[in-house]
C-alpha cells in the first residue's frame, strides 16, 4: 500500500447477506457468547428488549450477579423474559457501572501507589525550582522536607498530590548540584541568624537590676 492510500470497508454484493463483524456486539454483551449465546440470539434479544423501550446492555449489567451460572437455552429464555417483562433496569445499571467505575478507579490508584512506592522509596525529589528538598525513607511513609522557609518530617498519608506533582513536573528527581546548593544557602542562612541574635543582643546590653 502507497502513501496516501487510504483502507476503505470492503463491499458486499447484492446477492449477499452482511455478516456481523467480530466488534459488532457492545462490549459488555460480547461475553454471553462464551455461555452458549449466538451473536444471532444475542441480536434478537437486543431487538426485543429495544420495542420494549429497554436496552439489553442494561438488562445483563444489573443481573450481572445472577447471570453466572445459565447457559444456553435458559439464559436466553430468561433474559428474553426480563426484556419482555415490566422492569425498568436503566436506573440499577446505572448504579452498578458507576460501582464498577469506583471499584475500577480504585485498583489503577492502588497500582499507581505500588508503583511509585517502588520507584521513589529512599529517593530525594527537589520542586522545579531548587528551593525545597524532599527526602522520602525507603518505605515511602514518611517525607523529610529541607528548605530555607521550613524543615521537618512528616508521615506520606495521601501519595496521589505526589504522584500528580511528578507528572506535573512539579518534582524532579534531586541532583547533587541542588542538594549541595540547599546545603550552603542553609548554612549561610544559619549563620546571618546568628550574627542577628549577637547582634540584638550587644544593642540591649546587660539587663541590670536594681536592689531595694
Amino acid at each position: 500500500m502507497s502513501v496516501g492510500h487510504t483502507v476503505s470497508e470492503p463491499t458486499i454484493a447484492k446477492h449477499q447477506r452482511p455478516t456481523a463483524r467480530s466488534g459488532a456486539l457492545p462490549a459488555d454483551l460480547a461475553h454471553l457468547t462464551g455461555q452458549g449465546l449466538s451473536k444471532a440470539g444475542l441480536f434478537k434479544l437486543m431487538g426485543l428488549a429495544k420495542t420494549r423501550g429497554k436496552q439489553l446492555s442494561d438488562i445483563v449489567t444489573a443481573m450481572d450477579h445472577r447471570l453466572g451460572e445459565v447457559k444456553g437455552g435458559h439464559l436466553y429464555a430468561y433474559l428474553a423474559a426480563l426484556a419482555a417483562g415490566p422492569t425498568d433496569f436503566s436506573v440499577a445499571a446505572a448504579q452498578a457501572r458507576a460501582a464498577r467505575r469506583q471499584a475500577e478507579e480504585a485498583a489503577h490508584l492502588q497500582h499507581r501507589i505500588v508503583r511509585f512506592k517502588a520507584r521513589f522509596g529512599g529517593v530525594t525529589l527537589a520542586s522545579r525550582s531548587g528551593d525545597a528538598l524532599y527526602r522520602i525513607d525507603r518505605d515511602a511513609a514518611f517525607v523529610h522536607t529541607v528548605s530555607l522557609a521550613h524543615s521537618g518530617t512528616a508521615p506520606l498519608q495521601d501519595l496521589l498530590p505526589w504522584m500528580q506533582a511528578i507528572e506535573r513536573g512539579d518534582l524532579v528527581l534531586a541532583t547533587a548540584a541542588t542538594e549541595q546548593r540547599m546545603h550552603q544557602a542553609q548554612s549561610a542562612q544559619t549563620t546571618l541568624t546568628r550574627r542577628e541574635r549577637v547582634g540584638r543582643a550587644m544593642h540591649q546590653g546587660p539587663h541590670r537590676h536594681r536592689c531595694g
